[in-house]
């Protein structure tokens, strides 16, 4: 009923509605920080996109655009794109009204986020949204988001991690104040960690996102490659079976013992100093975003108990 309400506006296009997956309640699937805040919020500026079961199109307005968007390998995103700039409006609800399944294994992990990346970094390098004149400037800003998020996992984490690493090796420190630079800096990541765990309900979101830096890579080297030519895809397989998929974590455990190297090796060659500190708070931040990765790989499963189920939670719609 909500639906049919508000498909009674002649510019909606799209009504989109809260996921919830029948998979253990802490799994990070479930991104409380994306469908209950980051969704809410692209809502209020015309910019919630299409993410999979639990939502409805106007097929007027889709056809009023040629249908379906085919350039992309999941076409949610682009044909939301497409309706955005042919000014028609997207509603998100915060309610879930559909149960789906979503992949535990890492390795079908790593293929739906890859798929995702990839789709995201196709528009963002090839429509570009920052020169979409189509679309309202906050618009533009939130599909610029969603894209520039992958690249800071893929590209811009291991570009820091590494100019950490060529300090710690030849002495060459970036900052000449580690003190006072961890005095003011300490103090904001452990705020902002902290305050995305709230946002997340404990979740591991945020770190399993940091942690994937290896699949967003690829995916960011495959955008670039695939402008007019739509990648090969297959269904991701929602089965899950637990299991130890050690080797797709490799890139994980290389960059993390070679941190722990990188610091010993400064430490024992060159002695205890600024340049010592500020790498140590880098690596400690790398390893606990590496962790929860690794972790599922060499067991299968998360940290949590995979016995309980997720319930759908008791909230009002807002739309």
């Amino acid at each position: 009923m909500i639906c049919w309400g508000i498909f009674s506006e002649p510019q909606v296009a799209i009504v989109a509605s809260r996921q919830v997956f029948t998979i253990d309640k802490h799994d990070f699937n479930h991104d409380h920080l994306f469908y209950d805040y980051l969704q809410a919020g692209k809502n209020k500026d015309n910019a919630a996109i299409s993410c999979g079961s639990g939502v409805i199109y106007s097929r007027a307005l889709l056809n009023n655009i040629g249908g379906f968007s085919e350039w992309n390998l999941v076409e949610d995103l682009h044909t939301t794109y497409l309706l955005h700039k042919a000014g028609y409006r997207s509603v998100y609800v915060t309610q879930p009204y559909t149960q789906g399944h979503a992949p535990s294994d890492i390795s079908q992990v790593y293929k739906q986020r890859g798929t995702w990346a990839l789709d995201t970094l196709r528009i963002f390098f090839w429509q570009s949204p920052l020169f979409a004149k189509e679309l309202t400037w906050r618009q533009r800003l939130h599909y610029f988001e969603i894209g520039y998020c992958y690249l800071v996992s893929g590209v811009l984490l291991p570009a820091i991690f590494s100019i950490n690493f060529y300090s710690l090796l030849f002495n060459d420190p970036i900052l000449h104040n580690g003190v006072w630079y961890i005095a003011t800096r300490l103090p904001d990541l452990v705020f902002t960690l902290f305050y995305f765990g709230r946002l997340s309900q404990g979740q591991l979101s945020p770190r399993v996102w940091a942690g994937l830096f290896p699949v967003y890579f690829l995916a960011t080297i495959k955008a670039l490659r695939y402008k007019n030519t739509k990648p090969k895809y297959v269904v991701t397989a929602k089965t899950n079976h637990g299991s130890k998929e050690l080797k797709l974590v490799a890139p994980q455990i290389i960059i993390s013992v070679f941190g722990i190297f990188c610091l010993l090796f400064n430490l024992v060659t060159y002695g205890f100093s600024d340049l010592f500190l500020v790498s140590l708070l880098w690596v400690s931040l790398m390893l606990y975003w590496q962790w929860p990765i690794i972790i599922k790989a060499i067991t299968g499963r998360d940290k949590i108990s995979w016995q309980k189920q997720y319930s759908s939670p008791k909230t009002n719609p807002v739309y």
